[in-house]
């Protein structure tokens, strides 16, 4: 029996915690007491994942998920659809997030 995971786009995501994989990236949003914070992993399956930033007091989750898709275009992320460049923010598709525990050197174990 196959389950689907229900995923949301960053349009609609609600307080709590929310991840989304893009290639070997690893988009993290997390609403805190003092707002949303941003993180971005370069995690490729299989392997440690390596913290690339991170950033907190957001307002809404789009800032966020606005800056991390910067840090992407940053490393390399890039969309295109019929040759043409499209918003990486657009594409990620957001499921509910484990809790990470991160290191010390910012890794987390695989």
């Amino acid at each position: 029996m196959t389950h689907k995971i229900a995923t949301k786009s960053v349009y609609a995501l609600t307080r709590g915690a929310w991840t989304a994989r893009w290639a070997d990236w690893v988009v993290e949003l997390r609403h805190l007491p003092t707002g949303w914070r941003g993180t971005v992993w370069h995690w490729p399956v299989g392997t440690r994942g390596r913290r690339l930033g991170q950033a907190s007091c957001f307002q809404v989750p789009l800032l966020a998920a606005s800056w991390a898709a910067t840090i992407l275009g940053r490393v390399g992320a890039r969309v295109m659809v019929d040759g043409q460049p499209r918003a990486l923010i657009d594409c990620l598709a957001f499921t509910p997030a484990p809790v990470l525990e991160v290191q010390t050197d910012g890794s987390v174990p695989s």
